[in-house]
């Protein structure tokens, strides 16, 4: 039997890296995926284990003057007391 390895790179998938902006949105906020969002952020904030209940926000950032652009943020969660963590913005 073949190894995976030895079939041509033109019928092999390509891995996306997490850092992929459409990657890292698809893997951590999408409600679908709630479960890796909430270990990403179990491996580097300091919540009790019943805050980790997230509702999935709207990541639009609105402009607040004329001049300002769009942005929108990769990920904008609230946890169960109502804690925001916002994402890094995508574009500005």
């Amino acid at each position: 039997m073949d190894c995976p390895r030895d079939t041509p790179n033109d019928t092999m998938l390509p891995i996306l890296p997490s850092t992929n902006d459409w990657v890292f949105k698809l893997l951590f906020g999408d409600e679908r995926y709630k479960d890796n969002t909430i270990a990403l952020l179990k491996s580097f904030l300091d919540l009790p284990g019943d805050e980790f209940d997230l509702t999935f926000m709207n990541t639009a950032l609105k402009p607040e003057a004329e001049e300002d652009k769009a942005g929108i943020l990769d990920i904008k969660l609230q946890t169960k007391s109502g804690q925001l963590i916002d994402g890094v913005p995508a574009s500005f």
